[in-house]
């Protein structure tokens, strides 16, 4: 939503849809890693502990010192870093967007030609 904002106050000759297309792919690409790798595999590892010993085990800090569990943990930080970037690609994007704004077309205290749209005609 706030691209499409932004692309009706910046100038045509310096939008650049390569950068958005970037962002938008690889921020969804983090999200997928994360819950892949790491949310979804520790969720069941822990609905099976809480099922076998109950759910104050699977919520103890031995659960989560596990192997496997902290192992899971440490390998989050590759989706984490890719969606990072995107983060990064999107707020550069913006930043340069807000140096290349259009100029107003209509002066300070002018009314702008739109009707009102509560009347009825």
């Amino acid at each position: 939503m706030e691209c499409q904002s932004l692309r009706n106050i910046v100038k045509p000759e310096v939008w650049n849809d390569k950068w958005l297309k970037f962002s938008c792919w690889m921020l969804n690409i983090g999200l997928a890693g994360m819950v892949l790798i790491t949310l979804l595999p520790v969720g069941i590892l822990q609905i099976k502990e809480a099922f076998e010993h109950g759910y104050w085990a699977s919520r103890s800090p031995s659960f989560l010192k596990q192997d496997i569990v902290q192992n899971l943990l440490l390998v989050r930080f590759v989706p984490d870093t890719i969606f990072l970037i995107s983060v990064v690609a999107l707020l550069a994007f913006a930043i340069k967007a807000m140096f290349h704004l259009r100029k107003p077309t209509h002066g300070e205290g002018e009314e702008l030609p739109v009707a009102n749209l509560a009347e009825e005609e």
